[in-house]
C-alpha cells in the first residue's frame, strides 16, 4: 500500500491504495465536483464490490454529488 497527503481546495486528504488507476478515478471526481470541500472520505474496497462515501450533504449539493457519485461507481 501507498500513502500520500493531497490538498484539493485547501483541504488535505490522505490517500491509501494500492491501485493507482482506482485513486486517478476517485481524484477526478473529487475534483469534477462544484464543491470538492464536501467530501469527508471515499473509499473502494474492490474484493467485496463496494464504494463507500461520507459527504456534507445539503439541497444545494445534493444532485451534483448523487448523479457524479453514480457516473463513478458504474466506472469500476
Amino acid at each position: 500500500m501507498r500513502v500520500e497527503n493531497i490538498k484539493i481546495g485547501g483541504k488535505s486528504y490522505y490517500l491509501i491504495y494500492t491501485h493507482r488507476s482506482l485513486l486517478e478515478k476517485i481524484l477526478n471526481f473529487v475534483k469534477g465536483l462544484e464543491n470538492p470541500l464536501i467530501i469527508d472520505h471515499i473509499a473502494v474496497v474492490p474484493k467485496m464490490k463496494r464504494l463507500y462515501l461520507a459527504a456534507r450533504l445539503n439541497l444545494n449539493n445534493l444532485e451534483d454529488l448523487s448523479k457524479k457519485f453514480l457516473e463513478l461507481a458504474k466506472s469500476f
